[in-house]
């Protein structure tokens, strides 16, 4: 089921249909029976790949400075997207990411095309957009974040009223790359946010040691 919220200028939407997905004034998402919905965020998780880790050949550092340096990033939007997601991560128990310069340029290279679906690549994949005043990384995380009250631990597994939550604060995951980049597909003032976490989450499986409780 979608889970809808809206304020008094964006409305938020979150489902998964990762091969029909489209964005624009309203979203359809046409191979399922939902019917329309108003503006907007999509972050999906795929977990159709099978328990266990997966390899990968990109690089990351801790170090802020020196990849806005070497990624093309700037060092306040890494910082500020570092920040934004260890501070949701910890209150589940979670380590700290790292930026991934490896995952950096083809992550702004996929938002400045614009095309509001995921790549499909071998890295976790959360997706965005707010309009008319654009999208942070922070207001990012806080939709996808908004979602935890609806995890169930009790049977703690997939659903697509939280995969962008427990992607987020997967333990197993230990670095991201966000981009940002201005369209227009749901008018002027399209901000569209993706981000990419290494290693993926949300395996079958893997969620009882992966997804922690909220610490009070």
């Amino acid at each position: 089921m979608a889970s809808t919220r809206s304020s008094s200028t964006v409305r938020v939407t979150t489902f998964t249909t990762p091969t029909s997905t489209t964005a624009s004034i309203t979203i359809r998402a046409t191979s399922t029976s939902r019917s329309t919905f108003q503006s907007l965020t999509s972050t999906i998780q795929t977990p159709t790949k099978p328990p266990g880790g997966s390899s990968t050949t990109s690089s990351h550092t801790s170090s802020s400075a020196t990849i806005a340096a070497t990624s093309g990033a700037t060092q306040d939007f890494i910082q500020a997207t570092l920040n934004t997601h260890n501070t949701a991560r910890s209150k589940y128990g979670a380590s700290p990411l790292t930026w991934n310069t490896g995952l950096y340029s083809a992550t702004q290279q996929w938002a400045n095309a614009c095309v509001f679906q995921h790549s499909g690549g071998n890295y976790g994949e959360n997706l965005a957009a707010a309009a008319p005043q654009g999208i942070t990384a922070q207001q990012g995380v806080n939709m996808w974040m908004a979602e935890a009250s609806q995890y169930n631990y009790s049977n703690p597994n997939f659903s697509s009223a939280t995969g962008h939550f427990t992607q987020v604060v997967w333990k197993s995951t230990t670095s991201v790359a966000c981009a940002i980049a201005n369209c227009n597909f749901l008018g002027n003032g399209t901000g569209y946010l993706v981000c990419r976490y290494d290693p993926p989450g949300n395996y079958y499986g893997q969620f009882a040691q992966n997804v922690g409780r909220p610490s009070s």
